[in-house]
């Protein structure tokens, strides 16, 4: 029974880490997607910059902003 419980803890740890990585490339994907729907386009440094950073917390505030700035350029500063 311990080895059960064991392997359903590292399957739980999984899911958890899938849930986490799924939260931060569904954040990524709203960042850009909000600069494209108000700015039509945007350099390849933005996505570049956008994939860099793995703090969902961060990527939150980074939507918020990318609907207050007057250009993509100011999400880089």
């Amino acid at each position: 029974m311990r080895e059960s419980s064991v392997i359903q803890a590292f399957l739980q740890e999984g899911r958890d880490e899938g849930r986490e990585e799924g939260r931060e490339e569904e954040a990524k994907r709203m960042v850009l997607e909000i600069v494209k729907d108000r700015f039509g386009s945007f350099d390849p440094t933005l996505k570049h910059f956008v994939d860099a950073i793995s703090d969902i917390a961060r990527l939150e505030k980074l939507m918020i902003r990318a609907g207050k700035v007057a250009k993509w350029e100011d999400l880089l500063a």
